[in-house]
């Protein structure tokens, strides 16, 4: 596969596997496919992915389908460490190892038998890393890829390209179905949170008080399942009527003003229970209108039954009524510092499971976990002396449970020391679990918040204040994190001068109007090593019940990469338009052309030299056939035009133009030639690499308007990888590189980003099309190679022309002038061209030279022709692109019916539609218009006498 064509296919399926990892692809597919696209690259090849294992001291196959049984089992789980076979090692040591012959390397001493058995001669391993944590730590090691061969082999250079390709798309897909794993158990905890909550979280309609949504606690508040509470009319029906009137009136008044609110009512259970609920609502506005109301329902029965209780006794009234609803008990402090508890409330077992008379037996420590025994005994100490106490213990139930509760004792007494006590306990057990599962929840946010480039930030409304700023600022600011957080080096410390004044204009009146919804801008960063990244930063407001904006939350993504692709895009679909563009307008141009050039070369035949009309008839051909030579650089630009490629020695090239140069550039200017000497040859079209000569020399001349010099050099070169500082990238290999250097005024850096881009010049108007350097790209290109430019203003500037270098010996240079043509009186030739003027013309050059024409509009018309005319007709002229048949179609039903008949195809087409027409190339039996009468005639002649 040629260099070109193999690259190609590699990004090809490099993007096939991207996609399948963006379409969600299992792991083990993703990973199996990465092993097929490395083995349909380097045949003869077997291939295999282990992953690390959690505590890092194993590998275990993850994919490996065309591995000999014998090693699957074998590299099933393989231990990592120094002289553990080649892909054990590889891990160890985070680098390739290379096992040139498993015979007898001493890395695979302890498997030699197995591997070796299994037909594997060869193997190498390449360590697959994960992203960069940070700075300071090093790359996590995720896998091993390696490769085995049934040959001794050591892989060279694209080999080595192909596996590391393969490594990081291995990377790409461990760490995604890592990510995945991982949001997916965060968002169970999420779930699992919801539903165990012991409150019902729920949104409705803001005017109808129907719910549109319910949790799962619902059916245990009332007994209703959750899609009864989502019928119409369903909180109106269970809200008891003693209560509808004030919770809906308090409930639109509130809704009407955007503000949350707070109720207490009474609702009615399925089985005829009246439930006292806590209702805490928040108003969602969105545009300035209200669109739901949220909020948490809590069955607060509990309290108002306590509220009750207290109520009998006024003593224990004023004493409980600021402590919790769960559990309340009164008693007395023995001597010895136990407790007896003389009074609860009814559910006092609640909570430990233990009865006020087994813990009066048991004592009350029984309950106590072992912890927090001694904290508890002091807590008791206090309150006897006459202080209030409250704090947090775990407990440990009667069937063995630990619980978290929030527990309250005071003298009886406040302020009197004394021995009577009362307490209050509240099971908080349920908060506690949902304080560590946010932890949890928030660790996690910084590990994501870690592991993304994007950086996301928070600031406080008004006074802007950073409250957090993620890690990807280092990476991507390349600044302190610390510094930014304390203010010492702003996040606004490195945008680029030039945008500096733009985007804290933005901000700050995005931070003063909270009525606007979303930041949106776009700057650039200069980081401390000189580096610039383009910034695309968003952020959005944050309200809080009231509506009012007290903070803003944003992301800052990096775009750098993405601009430059959507920049090299809108390049590359501009040439596209110029292309199709040139390819639409060339055959129309060409046909006329023809016309133009050959009707002049029939007048001027017909006038006498000293003849005043001779002059104008030139002046028009030499204008038709600069047009013609203006559409071949359209061409040229867009890489369509036809060439004729052969083995060419650069050399010879140059030699042969050096006279015409020297001309060209007048005798200010000093040419100087470096050609080295074995040159290997290119395969191009000779006359494509004059014209690139010719431009470069004079765009060389203008940036030199006084004196200067002008260099050419030829050498052989090898490309190890992309290329560094073109216009695109070129696959190792053998190149020959001809570099054009002058001694000029340079190029600017706002001039160079535009260097190649069709039309765009800087010469005065008239001077120049700004075809130039574009046509030099195209040529070049269109010849396999490409263009590095190198430039400093005042210094002059250097063009390298990379080709790939060609193993044929060079073919003999062609003459530059046209053979002479030959009268032949009375051959009879078919012409078949479905432009009637393009048509007169042609014939008319041939019948000036003595031929016979019969012409032909179409392919069916040449057909019934040629089968009356079959003993006659000597050859065939006839247009390739044609309405209905094509030429290549009638060449091949001439040929049938006249065996051997000669044929030469003409066309105004470019290549692109010449190849859908069957023509590949421009061959011997090819004319492009707009062709010159004695081109035309020296092609038939050449056809008939060979």
């Amino acid at each position: 596969m040629a260099g070109k064509s193999r690259a190609e296919a590699i990004l090809i399926a490099q993007n096939r596997i991207l996609q399948r990892l963006v379409e969600g692809a299992a792991l083990n597919s993703a990973l199996e496919q990465i092993n097929a696209f490395v083995e349909g690259f380097l045949p003869h090849s077997v291939c295999s992915i282990m992953t690390v294992s959690p505590d890092g001291q194993s590998l275990a196959l993850k994919a490996g389908a065309r591995l000999p049984k014998p090693v699957q089992d074998l590299v099933a789980h393989f231990p990592i460490g120094e002289g553990m076979g080649v892909c054990g090692t590889a891990a160890y040591r985070r680098a390739t190892v290379i096992a040139r012959d498993t015979t007898t390397d001493p890395l695979l001493e302890s498997v030699r038998d197995i591997i070796v058995g299994a037909g594997m001669r060869s193997l190498w391993s390449v360590p697959v890393f994960g992203r960069k944590r940070s700075a300071s730590e090093p790359s996590r090691l995720l896998a091993t890829f390696a490769v085995y061969r049934s040959q001794p082999h050591v892989p060279d250079e694209a080999e080595r390209d192909i596996v590391a390709v393969a490594a990081q798309l291995v990377g790409m897909a461990i760490e995604r179905h890592l990510d995945a794993e991982a949001l997916g158990a965060s968002e169970s905890r999420y779930r699992a949170l919801l539903d165990h909550a012991r409150v019902v979280i729920w949104e409705s309609l803001p005017t109808s008080f129907d719910y549109s949504y319910v949790s799962p606690f619902a059916e245990e508040l009332l007994g209703f399942a959750p899609e009864d509470w989502l019928a119409p009319g369903f909180w109106s029906r269970q809200v008891h009527p003693d209560d509808l009137e004030l919770a809906r009136a308090t409930s639109l008044r509130e809704g009407r003003e955007g503000r949350g609110y707070r109720l207490q009512y009474r609702m009615l259970a399925r089985d005829g229970r009246v439930v006292w609920v806590d209702d805490k609502v928040t108003v969602v506005v969105e545009n300035g209108q209200v669109v739901a109301h949220r909020g948490v329902l809590a069955d607060i029965s509990d309290v108002k039954q306590s509220q009750l209780a207290v109520a009998e006794s006024e003593l224990r009234l004023n004493v409980l009524s600021d402590l919790t609803r769960s559990v309340a008990y009164a008693g007395q402090v023995k001597p010895d510092g136990t407790l007896t508890i003389d009074w609860a409330t009814p559910h006092f077992g609640s909570i430990g499971g233990f009865s006020r008379d087994e813990l009066n037996v048991l004592g009350w420590k029984v309950l106590v976990h072992q912890g927090d025994q001694k904290r508890a005994q002091e807590n008791l100490e206090r309150a006897q002396a006459g202080e209030t106490v409250r704090g947090h213990t775990r407990y440990v139930t009667k069937d063995g449970r630990i619980k978290h509760v929030l527990h309250y004792i005071a003298p009886l007494n406040p302020g009197v020391p004394g021995s009577q006590v009362i307490g209050a306990v509240v099971d908080v057990t349920e908060w506690k679990e949902t304080e560590v599962a946010l932890g949890e929840s928030q660790e996690r946010f910084r590990e994501i918040a870690e592991a993304v480039n994007e950086v996301f930030w928070m600031v406080s409304v008004p006074d802007g204040a950073l409250l957090y700023m993620s890690p990807a600022y280092e990476r991507v600011w390349g600044r302190s994190l610390d510094r930014a957080r304390s203010g010492d080096d702003g996040w606004d410390a490195g945008i680029h001068p030039d945008d500096r004044a733009a985007v804290l204009t933005s901000y700050h009146r995005f931070l003063a109007q909270p009525e606007v919804e979303r930041f949106d801008v776009e700057y650039r960063v200069v980081r401390p090593d000189g580096e610039i990244r383009r910034i695309a930063d968003c952020g959005t407001p944050v309200r809080n019940t009231d509506g009012k904006v007290y903070r803003v939350t944003g992301i800052a993504r990096d775009v750098t990469e993405q601009r430059l692709l959507e920049s090299k895009l809108m390049r590359s679909q501009k040439l596209e338009v110029i292309g199709r563009m040139a390819g639409g307008i060339a055959h129309d141009f060409n046909n006329w052309l023809t016309v133009i050039v050959g009707t002049c070369d029939l007048l001027r035949n017909g006038l006498a030299v000293n003849d005043a009309r001779r002059q104008a008839v030139e002046q028009i051909e030499a204008a038709g056939q600069h047009a013609g030579a203006l559409t071949r650089q359209l061409l040229a630009v867009s890489s369509r035009q036809m060439l004729t490629p052969h083995p060419l020695d650069l050399n010879e090239v140059v030699r042969r133009l050096e006279p015409m140069l020297r001309r060209l550039l007048g005798e200010d200017l000093v040419i100087t030639t470096l050609l080295e000497a074995n040159l290997r040859t290119i395969f191009a079209d000779a006359s494509q690499i004059e014209q690139v000569l010719i431009n470069l020399a004079v765009n060389a001349r203008d940036a030199m308007p006084a004196r200067g010099r002008l260099l050419i050099e030829t050498a052989n070169t090898v490309l190890t990888g992309a290329g560094d500082g073109g216009t695109g990238a070129l696959p190792a290999g053998g190149y020959v590189r001809l570099t054009v250097t002058d001694t000029g005024c340079g190029i600017p850096d706002e001039i160079r980003a535009h260097l190649f881009e069709p039309f765009f010049t800087t010469k005065a108007p008239g001077r120049g099309s700004g075809l130039g350097l574009a046509t030099v790209l195209g040529i070049v290109r269109q010849s396999g190679g490409d263009v590095f430019v190198e430039t400093r203003v005042g210094q002059g500037s250097s063009f390298r022309l990379m080709f790939p270098a060609s193993d044929v010996a060079c073919d003999t240079p062609p003459s530059p002038s046209i053979p002479p043509v030959s009268h032949h009186d009375g051959t009879l030739v078919l012409l078949v061209e479905d432009e009637s003027a393009v048509r007169t013309v042609v014939r008319g050059i041939l019948e000036r030279r003595g031929y016979r024409v019969l012409e032909a509009l179409d392919g069916p018309s040449a057909e019934i022709i040629a089968e009356a005319h079959r003993d006659s007709i000597q050859l065939v002229v006839t247009d390739v692109v044609m309405p209905g048949m094509c030429g290549r179609e009638l060449a091949d039903s001439l040929r049938a019916t006249i065996p051997g008949v000669p044929i030469l195809f003409t066309s105004g087409h470019t290549d692109e539609a010449l190849l859908n027409h069957g023509i590949a190339q421009a061959t011997e039996e090819f004319l492009q218009k707009p062709f010159t009468p004695q081109l035309l005639l020296a092609k038939v002649n050449s056809l008939l006498t060979r």
